[in-house]
């Protein structure tokens, strides 16, 4: 990350086997949601991770939108490997906000 965890704040992000990404942070709510923006040619890839009160602690829900005239394209070639890797990515996430 570039600064501080706010709106505007962009970061870089280097998947496994793929190219390094720059992302934009365009919603953050402390302690309830953040979400952010990649730009991809032709296509927007939207993440959206919310914490969600529970009876037995916090739940993680993360939703995650391509659009654009190439979503269709993109979803297919990262779609599934981001449903694969983010289950890992964000306890690493979750871990990181725990020892603050």
């Amino acid at each position: 990350m570039n600064g501080e965890f706010k709106v505007g704040s962009k970061g870089m992000l280097k998947p496994k086997g793929g190219p390094k990404t720059w992302f934009r942070l365009t919603e953050v709510r402390e302690n309830k949601f953040f979400s952010d923006l990649t730009r991809l040619p032709f296509c927007k890839l939207e993440f959206r991770h919310e914490l969600v009160p529970t009876n037995s602690g916090t739940k993680f829900v993360h939703r995650v939108t391509f659009s654009g005239p190439l979503s269709f394209l993109f979803s297919r070639i990262i779609g599934n490997k981001i449903r694969k890797e983010l289950p890992g990515a964000m306890k690493n996430l979750a871990k990181l906000a725990e020892d603050r």
